[in-house]
């Protein structure tokens, strides 16, 4: 699937399905995660059953520090 498709695809669910704007989508070490304008981090993963698991990360307030956090669950 093409990674504009994709994208799109994530922010309509998102949209649709929880009610919130998307900011940013990116990977990081096989793992998607979504950014929303509400300031929370969703991270979307298979777990080892192949089911898709969605879990909220982390309140993100303004001093938040996301290149640490990321650097943290490496």
């Amino acid at each position: 699937m093409k990674n504009w498709f994709r994208k799109f695809v994530i922010r309509a669910k998102f949209s649709l399905i929880y009610r919130e704007r998307v900011c940013d989508i990116f990977t990081w070490h096989g793992r998607l995660f979504v950014l929303t304008q509400s300031n929370m981090l969703y991270e979307i993963y298979e777990d080892h059953t192949d089911h898709c698991v969605i879990t909220l990360r982390k309140y993100l307030d303004p001093s938040f520090d996301l290149e640490a956090f990321m650097e943290h669950i490496r």
